[in-house]
């Protein structure tokens, strides 16, 4: 018997890419993709199966333990303590007041006559008292006590049990036969990329791609080590359409933002000089522009000559912590939460950095980090607040 079935062992085309350069703002590619599944066929080919039959019977023996236990007699002794106990003899005695009255003569100028006076004298008064005093006094005893004693006793017990074997008899077997693929899914894509800072940077060299991937579409660089741009992704929308069974359509739109290489390099290489404090900011001038993806650190240290110096300020900040004005840049230091400083002289040390973890988020072309150069802008000076 045969039986045709659609079991879902996808296959798809490799990812589809296209190739562009921007040598305009706003670029459309079409790309599409078919995922595919094979269709087997059922076959029942010959095979040998197996089942169990009972032929006669055969004799299992195996061991049994029989418990046997007899009573002997065994004589036991041990040392027992017995008390002992004997009267002492002991004297004790206390002391009584023995009185007695006695009559005194008193005479004055009327006469003589008899008054009666009490006496009292200790007397000592013994006698004896019997205390039992005890002892332990081992003596060896010995007493017949029974122990039983047991033992397993081994036996073999046989019995007739089913004798059962294993017989052959022949039969099928299905198998998965494939015969041929059919389309799961065709994904078209409409991809819409636009280089939101076109105007600054003109046509560009890099060649980018777009490929698409399980209904997916991303960008990537054939040019991954640029020496011109970074492309970052800044903005991506997308929507999908089912058309049928098997073919849907997704939009994509790219916003897509090319950073200079060469501008972030300038970043790094620019001195930062006329530095100038004040009692509730920090101005300074700079060769070059701060328009790159930055961060920064301000420290201010007070200067004191009778204790150790003082931390005002120990914070990271920031693009939007400096203002720039006719070419002077500013950092207020309530920001930090400082209104003021007072008026002692400071230990002030700027610096500045490109910001890598802005630069990495949607980047096209990571390998083009690469390009830029390891370094930070520093600068330190001692100060007194000026008015």
């Amino acid at each position: 018997m045969k039986l045709l079935v659609a079991l879902f062992f996808g296959l798809s085309t490799p990812a589809l890419a296209e190739t562009f350069i921007f040598n305009q703002a706003n670029q459309v590619i079409s790309l599409d993709q078919k995922e595919f599944e094979t269709i087997y066929r059922t076959d029942q080919v010959p095979d040998t199966c197996y089942r169990d039959e009972i032929q006669g019977t055969k004799t299992e023996c195996h061991t049994e333990y029989d418990r046997q236990c007899d009573t002997r007699f065994e004589q036991q002794c041990y040392f027992r303590n017995y008390p002992v106990c004997q009267n002492i003899p002991r004297n004790v005695c206390h002391t009584d007041n023995q009185c007695t009255t006695q009559m005194d003569q008193v005479c004055n100028s009327s006469g003589c006559r008899t008054i009666p006076r009490r006496v009292c004298n200790p007397v000592q008064r013994c006698n004896t008292q019997m205390d039992q005093v005890c002892h332990n006094q081992q003596r060896y005893e010995c007493q017949t006590v029974p122990r039983q004693y047991c033992q397993d006793i081994p036996r073999q017990a046989c019995m007739q049990v089913p004798n059962i074997v294993k017989v052959s008899y022949a039969c099928t077997r299905p198998v998965q036969v494939p015969i041929g693929q059919q389309i799961k899914l065709h994904t078209v894509a409409q991809v819409s990329i636009q280089l939101e800072n076109f105007s600054e940077t003109g046509q560009t060299t890099d060649q980018l791609s777009a490929s698409l991937n399980g209904g997916i579409v991303t960008l990537g660089a054939l040019n991954q080590a640029s020496n011109a741009y970074l492309y970052q992704v800044v903005k991506q929308d997308r929507t999908e359409q089912v058309i049928s069974s098997t073919e849907k359509q997704v939009n994509y739109q790219f916003r897509v933002k090319a950073i200079s290489i060469q501008k972030l390099n300038a970043f790094l290489e620019t001195q930062i000089n006329q530095s100038k404090l004040y009692f509730d900011r920090l101005e300074f001038n700079t060769f070059s522009s701060l328009d790159a993806p930055f961060k920064g650190s301000l420290m201010i240290l007070q200067r004191r000559h009778v204790i150790s110096d003082k931390m005002i300020i120990n914070q990271d900040f920031g693009p939007s912590a400096i203002v720039g004005r006719n070419g002077v840049q500013s950092i207020a230091f309530n920001a930090f939460g400082v209104n003021s400083l007072k008026s002692a002289k400071y230990s002030v040390e700027l610096t500045l950095k490109l910001d890598q973890e802005k630069l990495k988020q949607g980047l096209i072309n990571t390998e083009a980090l690469s390009r830029i150069a390891n370094k930070v802008v520093v600068t330190s000076f001692e100060a007194t607040p000026a008015n």
